[in-house]
């Protein structure tokens, strides 16, 4: 996906952008819709590249419901010590530096298990889409590696924060026990999948 979405804002030749759409015409379609907007994607391009040189992987541009563009971003690594995977997700406006919201994972392979470390948000983010897009990110990890349980634990500074987490989650098909946070493939609904009755 890095490797897609770069060549597409970094190629000047149309040809080669209209060659890259057969196979890859959602992101090429993001970029087209920017395009169609008007919008002065030179600072996205640059932003873009950025990211790339520090060693992020480019996954992709969203639209929030609000019609706000974003960049999504993040990189894995691996712990030397015990193998544990780490991934870290980001979320920022596509003219902007500033990360919206960030989420840390560790994946254990063996136990195909995901445990949801952090997600980061300031109050002045919440309700704009973002969650929605770091949902949507954590369940293409379940799809793509085939995970089989979700864990995690929420912090909140005040009983209005909890009750804001308790409505995310729930949403998303996460049973909140003693403040824990659990999602299991075969007791819980996936939130992005249509079920069959």
């Amino acid at each position: 996906m890095k490797q897609i979405l770069y060549k597409i804002l970094f190629k000047k030749n149309i040809k080669e952008i209209n060659q890259l759409y057969e196979q890859n015409s959602f992101l090429y379609n993001q970029i087209n819709e920017l395009k169609s907007q008007n919008e002065d994607y030179l600072q996205l391009i640059n932003e873009a590249n950025r990211l790339v040189e520090i060693g992020y992987e480019l996954y992709s541009l969203k639209k929030t419901k609000y019609g706000e563009w974003v960049i999504c971003y993040g990189r894995t690594t691996t712990s030397s010590v015990d193998g544990t995977i780490n991934y870290e997700f980001y979320i920022s406006p596509i003219y902007s530096t500033e990360k919206v919201l960030m989420m840390f994972i560790e994946h254990d392979k063996a136990k195909k298990h995901l445990d949801i470390i952090d997600i980061q948000m300031s109050e002045k983010n919440c309700s704009k889409g973002y969650g929605t897009i770091a949902m949507e990110r954590l369940f293409h990890l379940v799809d793509n590696w085939r995970i089989e349980r979700i864990t995690g634990m929420q912090y909140y500074e005040s009983y209005e924060n909890k009750q804001r987490q308790d409505r995310y989650y729930q949403k998303f098909c996460f049973r909140i026990v003693n403040g824990a946070l659990i999602w299991d493939k075969e007791k819980d609904l996936h939130p992005f999948k249509e079920t069959t009755s």
